[in-house]
């Protein structure tokens, strides 16, 4: 994905990361992500068509995003979720810094 695509994306990471709950998983956050700027979500898929699997890719440089917010964020453990496709796989816990 282009540098230009995903700091469009990180600019609302902070909006996005104030409207979760205390305790999250990536796999919500990807989802409020991509409800409250799907213009932005979608242009960073767009950059991955070509690629068999172009949900996985974004996502997962989403969710590896979220370690540069430390000032908002701690990373907690990972525990079994649903993903975008409703399929459980492991998701990166967060809980909110002073919360």
């Amino acid at each position: 994905m282009s540098a230009n695509e995903f700091e469009s994306l990180e600019s609302v990471y902070e909006q996005v990361i104030a409207r979760m709950p205390n305790r999250f998983d990536s796999h919500e956050f990807i989802i409020k992500l991509a409800q409250e700027h799907q213009r932005l979500y979608v242009k960073a898929l767009v950059e991955h068509t070509d690629n068999e699997k172009p949900f996985q890719i974004v996502h997962s440089q989403i969710a590896m995003r979220l370690l540069k917010y430390p000032n908002l964020i701690t990373r907690v453990g990972e525990h079994i979720s649903r993903d975008i496709f409703l399929q459980e796989n492991i998701a990166t816990l967060w809980q909110k810094v002073g919360k």
